[in-house]
């Protein structure tokens, strides 16, 4: 009979507590970089767990998470929202809301409490933020389209909290990041522009927008023009305002407008242009304020979703500080029949 020598036994925590000579709830927290763990003991178990050749156990860790899913939680207000915007309720706006909504909710369920902070309170004294997190246990935060000019963005304790940035604003400043998925959007809106029978798209957005969009709007539809659209192709003016819009469409004569304003029915009225009999007209960030319209919703409230479990994640990781990898998470959008863009 054919004997085979037993397989060794896993190293454990306990095996790497008594080589360091430390308890196993500190390699436990140690291996996870908690922040209550001095560096240097952080990285000495590490060397030992190394040597040791030690594995977490995948199976054990993903029964902990399913044990731990629906125990309710005490937790309160260890996560922030940190808003630098300089205009007042501005996730309460239409096309903002949703990031807003989406992350408390999200936050809600998962035993947490969101705290608002509003960045502006402390423009003058910015330092102040920090012993303002800290007296209200925060750990964790979310920047949502954030300024990295603000005060705030220089005095932040940045390796003090976890962090996850909302949207593509400052793509400087590195980390986790939850976003629209931009460049699947716009191929979206344009597939679909195919679809209904248009030939030749006009577009109509700022560059500030398409900045905020990772510039997947300009890089993406010249593109599709070249493909599948008649030629000679339009132009992206990338224009701030409407005030050079009249010439733009005297000129090119699109037979539907790609736009990220909610001003665009109201202005091509007064040019005496009917939607859609004279000119189709797509949105780039369908919002209750366009209602109806054609076009993309960008599915905010699962962002702000995102943003939590992305967040979440870090916590019980212990991950503090801001990632030097830049993991980005995208959310697709969806394409949504309305009243300005119908089959030509």
């Amino acid at each position: 009979m054919l004997m085979t020598a037993p397989l060794p036994s896993p190293i454990s925590l306990k095996d790497i507590a008594a080589e360091a000579g430390v308890s196993v709830s500190t390699v436990s927290r140690a291996l996870k970089h908690h922040p209550r763990i001095p560096k240097e003991t952080c990285e000495r178990i590490e060397q030992v767990a190394a040597r040791l050749g030690y594995r977490p156990d995948a199976r054990l860790a993903q029964l902990m998470t399913y044990l731990r899913k629906d125990k309710p939680s005490d937790v309160r207000c260890n996560i922030a929202w940190i808003d630098t915007s300089s205009h007042p309720e501005e996730f309460q706006k239409p096309w903002n809301i949703g990031y807003y909504r989406g992350a408390h909710e999200r936050a809600r369920q998962m035993g947490y409490h969101l705290d608002d902070i509003d960045a502006e309170e402390f423009r003058l004294r910015p330092q102040r933020i920090n012993s303002v997190l800290r007296s209200r246990g925060v750990e964790g935060v979310i920047l949502p389209q954030f300024w990295d000019n603000h005060p705030v963005a220089g005095a932040l304790d940045w390796d003090a909290y976890c962090t996850v940035f909302l949207d593509e604003f400052s793509p400087r400043l590195h980390g986790s990041r939850v976003s629209a998925h931009y460049y699947w959007n716009i191929q979206l809106a344009m597939e679909k522009l195919r679809e209904l029978g248009y030939r030749r798209p006009g577009v109509w957005i700022s560059d500030f927008i398409d900045y905020n969009a990772a510039r997947a709007y300009s890089a993406f539809i010249p593109w599709a023009l070249e493909r599948w659209f008649q030629k000679p192709h339009l132009p992206i003016p990338l224009a701030e305002g409407n005030s050079g819009l009249p010439a733009y469409l005297k000129k090119h004569r699109p037979d539907v407008l790609i736009v990220h304003t909610n001003e665009a029915l109201d202005f091509l009225g007064k040019l005496g242009l009917r939607v859609p009999q004279d000119i189709g007209v797509i949105h780039l960030n369908l919002a209750s304020d366009v209602e109806g319209w054609s076009g993309i919703n960008q599915q905010h409230d699962e962002i702000g979703f995102a943003a939590v479990d992305s967040l979440v994640a870090q916590l019980q990781r212990h991950e503090m500080g801001v990632s030097r990898v830049g993991k980005q998470i995208f959310i697709s959008g969806e394409w949504q029949d309305g009243f300005t863009a119908v089959p030509q």
